[in-house]
């Protein structure tokens, strides 16, 4: 089964990013008991074993600087062309206080940090656009390290296609995939039709993250009791149990205002 977009073929065979050689999953040399480079995670990025992964990440280092922070956003965090130049510096908020403060938290993060972070608003406030910010200055303190960003509803349409696969791994390399990522991005959470398997899933994602102090940003269009008709209690309380963010105000798509003149 092809996922275009995460960019491997499960089941299949495929050639190391490093070292060239062809491998499968049941090939990739790792210790069970290392969380970061677990064979899932170095099957799904095409490296073979946990030597390969290193070695590439002091390649990286080499190379990061001649590659353009927008390269980085879109080849290797998943975000989508339109938000590739989105920053903190283009951003104009004006005289909207909650957005003013919005952009002071997010400034101050700094990874490592395990809390979960939900930034709430009208459409066109600027949601995305700080989120894509945040991941922005992430990987220029921290190059060689990429958060992850997906919309819920590409999520949730990668999993509910490996509930139909022949192969009963699919569905748990894939959720294992996001769980696993050390910063996740979810964007526009709640767009999404209320159904059991979107609980289950959106629960087993949510949960193990929670648990595991893993950071993640959400945003959504929807307030905590507006997300509450849609979604279970216990994910509602694990979703804001960290910072939340208003992003109330005008809408800046309408108005222009997303870039500083």
């Amino acid at each position: 089964m092809q996922l275009s977009h995460l960019g491997f073929n499960l089941g299949g065979s495929q050639t190391c990013k490093q070292c060239q050689r062809e491998f499968s999953l049941k090939d990739v040399q790792t210790d069970p008991n290392d969380i970061e480079y677990n064979a899932q995670t170095l099957y799904m990025d095409s490296l073979c074993s946990k030597s390969c992964a290193i070695a590439l990440q002091g390649k990286d280092r080499g190379e990061h600087r001649r590659d353009t922070i927008e390269s980085l956003l879109y080849k290797r965090c998943n975000v989508p062309k339109l938000f590739l130049e989105c920053s903190f510096d283009n951003f104009n908020p004006g005289s909207n206080m909650p957005i003013k403060h919005a952009i002071k938290v997010l400034k101050r993060l700094t990874e490592p940090w395990s809390d979960f972070v939900v930034l709430v608003g009208n459409p066109g406030t600027g949601k995305t656009h700080l989120a894509v910010a945040l991941i922005r200055k992430i990987i220029e303190e921290q190059p060689n390290f990429y958060p992850y960003f997906i919309s819920a509803l590409h999520l949730l349409s990668d999993i509910k296609k490996a509930t139909l696969s022949e192969h009963p791994k699919d569905e748990e390399q894939i959720i294992s995939f996001y769980v696993n990522k050390r910063v996740l991005v979810i964007d526009d959470i709640g767009v999404e039709k209320t159904s059991p398997f979107v609980n289950q899933t959106w629960y087993r994602i949510i949960d193990d993250r929670y648990a595991n102090s893993r950071a993640t940003v959400f945003t959504s269009n929807l307030s905590n009791a507006e997300l509450s008709e849609k979604l279970e209690p216990r994910l509602i309380s694990r979703i804001f149990s960290g910072i939340t963010l208003p992003t109330a105000g005008d809408d800046f798509r309408s108005r222009g205002k997303m870039r500083a003149l």
